[in-house]
């Protein structure tokens, strides 16, 4: 119903007429607001020795099918049509590498013909794919919405000599080519980065109703083993209003293409923060106002995390993981060693804690690389959306699931509510550096884990196990399946 509306209210569908199209298009936005919303976040605070952190959640409301897939030096990767005339086709076929350059592991999405959603590499360089509503669907939605319903993506040039690659081939191929952000921003500079060709989506996703182009509409957040971060994003010449700095500095939005759109690169390291629409400079604008309002101190900032930053609301989610960053950053000490402090600042002990617990509080695990994950974990679930919501309306999109990057020591961390603890792989072990049979594994597979500590309670009991409900469940790391045909990006 909700793709029905939105065609009727865009003219894509039957005519109708002015008062009905406009009803039309707000019952359409009331539904779309929330129908995908993902989080991303790295942790921009640190404990000395525990390295980059980065996390994101998948929010959608039907199932992506999604896997967690290897893709060793050499494996082949997909290349998807691009959007618009046979000239863009025949230039797309020298973007990109034909095979991965450098390894990495990914979430893949099989309902979408295994687009990647998410991967880290072997030199620690994450990316991650996210949803961004059309400025022009969030109108009458304060500081929100803006624009016409016209192109989201930049338009093919037949005159600029740089090669097209359709926006679903970015994330397989920046994982693939880079090793840091900056390497992310000159690969994306050598390509007309457009939309990909309307018949790659199947209909029942209903992508027609959220960009003229019939694509998804996406940003993606750029994560480093330095701890630098970046949002590469793509704005129509018809909603310039939402990102002003990206048609007004070339630095972040290039050069324009013939429709007038831009491919927008932002430095995004001192927030590390990306949710949903609105745009990334619309966010930025609106939580510093609302900081200037209400204050930057500890209980301003407390008092917004309980109240306008606690909701489920793209803008609420992004305002509370930045949050969360800020509280982060003042209450972790400047650590002289690894080993003379833990996250949790020692002031906030008393005396008797700190003689028994000079690293910190007694719930903080004694690694520092440890302790950062579980910090991670941490702050990306506040941004969870729980099972249940979907009763309000179908399209209400719960977590599907969570990843992990730890971009300092290549591990890839994901799990589901299927699977709740944190399964991981690290990316060494794993071999990525030659060239092998890719593999994958459902990201979840219907089976709930859990450790059991019964043994350490009863006489004579020592440690605990861990308890699969499955008994022919092996080890994700050994139990990678082998993935026919070639590689998906």
């Amino acid at each position: 119903m909700l793709f029905v509306l939105l065609q009727i209210a865009v003219g894509i569908g039957p005519a109708m007429a002015a008062p009905r199209r406009a009803l039309a298009l707000v019952l359409a936005l009331a539904l779309l607001v929330v129908t995908s919303a993902c989080s991303n976040v790295m942790l921009t605070y640190e404990r000395e020795g525990s390295g980059h952190v980065s996390a994101r959640t998948m929010d959608w409301s039907s199932d992506l099918l999604s896997e967690v897939t290897t893709f060793p030096r050499g494996t082949p990767l997909a290349k998807y049509s691009p959007y618009g005339s046979a000239s863009a086709a025949a230039n797309s076929t020298s973007a990109g590498r034909d095979t991965a350059e450098i390894g990495f592991v990914a979430a893949t999405l099989k309902a979408l013909h295994g687009m990647v959603a998410d991967g880290l590499n072997e030199h620690g360089f994450g990316v991650g794919l996210l949803w961004m509503e059309h400025p022009a669907l969030l109108n009458g939605i304060a500081g929100m919405g803006v624009g016409e319903f016209r192109d989201y993506y930049p338009s093919f040039d037949a005159a600029d000599p740089r090669p097209a690659m359709a926006f679903m081939d970015l994330g397989g191929h920046l994982l693939s080519s880079c090793k840091t952000i900056a390497d992310a921003e000159t690969m994306i500079r050598k390509y007309q980065i457009v939309a990909t060709d309307k018949n790659t989506f199947p209909a029942s996703f209903g992508f027609c109703g959220t960009t003229p182009e019939c694509n998804p509409s996406v940003h993606f957040t750029l994560h480093d083993a330095d701890g630098k971060s970046a949002v590469v994003e793509f704005i129509g010449e018809a909603s310039k209003a939402a990102s002003p700095k990206c048609f007004s500095d070339p630095a972040i939005g290039g050069t324009a293409a013939p429709n007038g759109g831009r491919v927008c690169f932002y430095d995004n390291t001192d927030s590390g923060v990306m949710t949903n629409e609105p745009t990334l400079e619309t966010h930025r604008r609106s939580l510093q106002t609302q900081l200037d309002q209400e204050g930057n101190t500890n209980k301003a900032l407390f008092g917004l995390l309980q109240n306008e930053f606690g909701g489920y609301q793209s803008s609420a989610r992004f305002a509370r993981l930045s949050v969360l960053n800020i509280l982060g950053k003042r209450a972790s000490p400047t650590c002289a060693s690894p080993a003379s402090c833990g996250w949790s600042n020692t002031k906030y002990l008393d005396t008797a804690d700190k003689l028994q617990h000079p690293h910190g509080f007694s719930f903080e695990s004694k690694s520092a690389t440890v302790d950062r994950v579980v910090q991670a974990a941490r702050q990306i679930q506040t941004a969870v959306r729980p099972y249940g919501i979907n009763v309000v309306d179908p399209v209400y999109g719960a977590t599907q699931w969570t990843v992990i990057r730890d971009h300092s020591n290549k591990r890839f961390l994901f799990n589901s509510p299927a699977a709740p603890s944190f399964r991981s792989l690290d990316l060494a072990s794993l071999d990525l550096t030659a060239r092998g049979v890719q593999r994958s594994i459902p990201l979840a597979n219907q089976e709930f884990d859990f450790e059991d500590a019964s043994a350490s309670l009863t006489a004579g009991g020592v440690g605990t196990k861990h308890v699969s409900l499955s008994p022919s469940r092996k080890k994700d790391q050994v139990g990678l399946k082998v993935k026919a045909g070639p590689g998906a990006g």
